[in-house]
């Protein structure tokens, strides 16, 4: 019953990442939604039900943008991976772990992007000023998403009790 309820998750995330997220941009830089939902389901799920909707709400989004296809596949599997085999070594009490685990994989997620969007928009220096915007964007978007997963997953454990 979980993985129908974080595959419906993952239509709306998808939803709000095609259609509102444009509407979000700060020069130019889109927030990514679908990172931190990958984020909040390998904590959550299996490693092989996470990778299955990771898997899925990736190929969706690469096929609305199908200059970089399959690249968003890759890394959030990756990202999937790595999330699910390492995320119990860190403490979630405290800002400063989590912030550094959520600056570590929005710069896991991007760095392989850069060479990406570098050869289809051309090597300028407002590719590396939006890198290091979108890290940072990116990266508070991030830790707020998770904190509002964790919120509702919790007001939900509440409300079935």
């Amino acid at each position: 019953m979980r993985i129908v309820k974080y595959s419906i998750g993952a239509i709306f995330i998808l939803y709000i990442q095609l259609l509102l997220a444009r509407n979000l941009s700060i020069m130019g830089i889109v927030p990514f939604f679908i990172l931190p939902f990958v984020v909040f389901i390998s904590m959550n799920l299996k490693l092989i039900e996470s990778s299955t909707i990771t898997f899925v709400i990736a190929l969706a989004n690469d096929l609305y943008t199908p200059h970089m296809l399959g690249i968003n596949v890759l890394i959030l599997l990756i990202i999937c991976f790595l999330v699910n085999k390492y995320h119990a070594s860190v403490t979630k009490d405290k800002f400063g772990p989590v912030a550094i685990s959520i600056l570590l994989i929005n710069l896991i997620y991007l760095i392989p992007i850069l060479p990406v969007k570098a050869e289809l928009y051309g090597y300028e220096a407002k590719l590396l000023r939006d890198f290091f915007i979108g890290i940072i964007y990116n990266s508070i978007i991030t830790f707020i998403a998770i904190m509002i997963f964790n919120v509702i997953q919790k007001l939900r454990v509440i409300i079935d009790v």
